[in-house]
């Protein structure tokens, strides 16, 4: 039976070899050119496959085959995107002399959510048999004997009329010489009214022998982890030692860091641990949910809490002050553009509207920053009037640890940049990355407490044995792991990041990341932006 259905298959490994680069199931990507001649997802494929010159394949049903090299591919709300089914085949074209690895789609609207390590999650690939069976291939990491396979249990050549025994009689045929794999599809590829059921898979692995489970894993190569180089990597740069708590990595879409400050501050009144009530939120927006702050704000919690609202825009500021006047809390609405060279200075005469001339650094209890620039050196800048007892800010998710980037202040250039900045833009040299912010902010006595999609939340140590007992963890958690637990709002394409961050060691790819972090800043306006990038 085994031999049977690795011949059933055959017909995969005559066409040449091409390892899927990447799933873009669901997706769209632009740029493709329409092959009406392949009508369906294998001929699609292997279309594709033949083509030296095609780098990607796309199907949907309705629209048909769609196949060459995209200008870039995203979720992009189209209908296309309901049910399309596609992979990247080959890397990009490279002309001599050029950088490669260089995303070519337009860095001004990518992003994604996916999970840092791409076993996080069973893969499964799905293939069609030449008698209409389907293979099931499903992997939890890259060797051989991490490889789970199944077939569905009907086909042309398998049906329930035939195969599975009456009552008082034994079946026509015998399906299979297996007798536990007749009794699972017969007992459950049937439902009760009589319909066959279609999606009813029985498991091979456990009885194929070497030759299959080799031929499989062939055409099913998973990607490739150096577990030991990335243990040596994480054990020589990573900046905490404890296991990561539960709360630390970014657990899936909902994870965004609108849902943080809340239980955070809930937990800290609780423990009655000494509060100011006090915020400062820069780059406010209009103040509306999914702002970081909103939930606390809006709850009994925010009872008596007073802060400043920092915001360019004076038509989002003003929107700000309506939604904060429908709260239990209070706002000091400020118009400015953060500069990080003076950022205390500018902010000192409204904070001592809160703190007076009480000693500094000032007691405040939550600072959330996101600007879409140079968000750490605002907060670094801050350190010398403040010391928040919870920060949250945006970083830059697709730089991982423990490669150490931010954008830099241009004395010139950057004064305009603010001015020209388009919040519905991505801009994915804007910020900076986790391992920056952690190197950066620990000599002021923060730890790592979470990531959250594309936020992550430090605490100070001042509040930190209170956080530990009421959360379950240590500190310092260790940023490389939370990091490959979660699951991220990436504006870069997750095979970049993850071809960072599982490298064999960060030299081998730090030269990647800067041709990479120059080419976005050239597509943006922003050629002379200066960055600092290290590890």
């Amino acid at each position: 039976m085994l031999a049977a259905a690795t011949m059933a298959i055959a017909g995969i490994s005559a066409e040449p070899a091409c390892p899927v680069l990447g799933k873009l199931d669901g997706k769209q990507c632009f740029g493709l050119d329409h092959d009406p001649n392949s009508t369906s997802i294998e001929l699609c494929r292997s279309t594709c496959c033949a083509d030296k010159a095609c780098e990607v394949w796309q199907y949907n049903p309705e629209y048909g085959c769609w196949r060459g090299s995209p200008l870039e591919c995203k979720f992009s709300g189209r209908h296309f995107c309901f049910e399309s089914r596609g992979e990247q085949l080959r890397m990009p074209y490279v002309p001599e002399g050029s950088q490669p690895h260089a995303y070519r789609g337009s860095s001004r609207n990518f992003a994604e959510t996916a999970a840092v390590d791409p076993y996080a999650k069973l893969v499964v690939e799905e293939v069609n048999g030449a008698a209409g069976e389907v293979y099931q291939v499903r992997r939890a990491g890259p060797r051989q004997d991490q490889m789970m396979i199944a077939a569905s249990c009907w086909s042309h050549t398998r049906h329930p009329d035939w195969c599975c025994p009456l009552p008082d009689s034994p079946p026509e045929t015998l399906c299979w010489t297996v007798e536990s794999i007749r009794d699972h599809c017969c007992n459950n590829g049937i439902s009760a009214d009589g319909v066959l059921l279609y999606k009813v898979f029985h498991d091979l692995t456990s009885f194929m022998g070497p030759p299959e489970l080799e031929y499989f894993h062939s055409l099913f190569g998973g990607y490739p982890i150096d577990e030991d180089a990335l243990k040596s990597t994480q054990l020589y740069f990573r900046v905490g030692k404890h296991r990561p708590g539960a709360i630390c990595h970014s657990a899936d879409y909902r994870s965004d860091g609108s849902e943080v400050l809340l239980p955070l501050v809930s937990l800290l009144l609780a423990s009655r641990q000494p509060m100011s009530r006090t915020f400062l939120n820069i780059g406010a927006g209009t103040c509306e949910s999914p702002d970081p702050l909103y939930q606390l704000l809006a709850s009994d919690a925010g009872q008596g809490f007073v802060g400043i609202a920092v915001e360019a825009n004076q038509a989002r500021l003003k929107k700000c002050v309506k939604v904060m006047n429908a709260t239990p809390g209070r706002v000091l609405p400020v118009s400015l553009t953060m500069d990080p060279i003076s950022a205390a200075e500018q902010l000192r005469p409204h904070l001592e509207k809160i703190f007076g001339q009480s000693p500094k650094p000032w007691p405040l209890d939550v600072l959330v920053v996101d600007v879409d620039g140079v968000d750490c050196l605002i907060i670094e800048e801050l350190m010398r009037v403040v010391r928040p007892k919870v920060i949250q800010l945006e970083i830059l998710a697709h730089i991982p640890p423990p490669f150490r980037f931010s954008q830099q202040w241009h004395m010139d250039h950057s004064p305009i940049w603010d001015q020209d900045y388009d919040m519905e833009t991505f801009m994915p040299t804007a910020g900076c990355s986790l391992s920056y912010a952690l190197h950066k902010f620990r000599p002021f006595g923060y730890h790592l407490l979470q990531l959250a999609m594309h936020d992550a939340v430090f605490v100070h140590k001042s509040i930190g044995r209170v956080i530990e007992r009421g959360l379950r963890l240590k500190f310092p958690q260790d940023e490389f792991q939370c990091y490959r637990n979660s699951t991220l709002w990436l504006q870069r394409p997750a095979s970049f990041v993850r071809e960072w961050f599982f490298s064999r060691h960060p030299s081998t790819v730090l030269a990647d990341i800067w041709s990479n972090i120059s080419e976005w800043n050239q597509e943006i306006g922003r050629g002379s932006s200066p960055f600092t990038l290290d590890f």
